[in-house]
């Protein structure tokens, strides 16, 4: 077993307490003596001097506000127009392909499945439709 000095893992130590431990214990002693540095040297580099751990939870969601700012709703909508007004403008075979494979989180294959086409038809169109629709978006900039 590893001898420890525990003055340098506990601050109420005052003076040098060697004791010995299991590795294991020495092991969970050493993470927590890192992610104690890590997060100290997280809350220098953001300047964060303030409480982050307190229960009620008000500083981190202060920090984490999930509410956008207008702007950001106003960019989103713009986004999603412009990016409607694409898919629109492509075939609606590919369009619908776009759709499964994006949205839906289809692979080529299931898609293929789906149509009774080769994987390949279906990777190709995906990849004509995209390239359409980013012709269509630099246009709109």
């Amino acid at each position: 077993m590893p001898l420890v000095n525990l003055r340098k893992f506990y601050p109420f130590y005052k003076s040098d307490c060697w004791q010995e431990v299991p590795q294991d214990v020495l092991d969970v002693m050493m993470a927590y003596k890192r992610a104690e540095h890590a997060y100290q040297v997280k809350v220098y580099r953001h300047k964060a001097y303030y409480s982050l751990d307190v229960g009620d939870g008000i500083e981190g969601a202060a920090l984490q506000s999930d509410t956008p700012l207008p702007q950001e709703i106003f960019e989103r909508k713009e986004a999603s127009e412009q990016l409607r007004a694409a898919l629109s403008a492509v075939t609606p075979k590919q369009a619908r392909r776009i759709y499964d494979h994006y949205i839906l989180g289809m692979t080529f294959i299931d898609i293929a499945r789906k149509e009774g086409l080769d994987s390949s038809t279906i990777r190709e169109s995906i990849k004509l439709g995209l390239e359409h629709m980013a012709k269509i978006l630099s246009r709109s900039k």
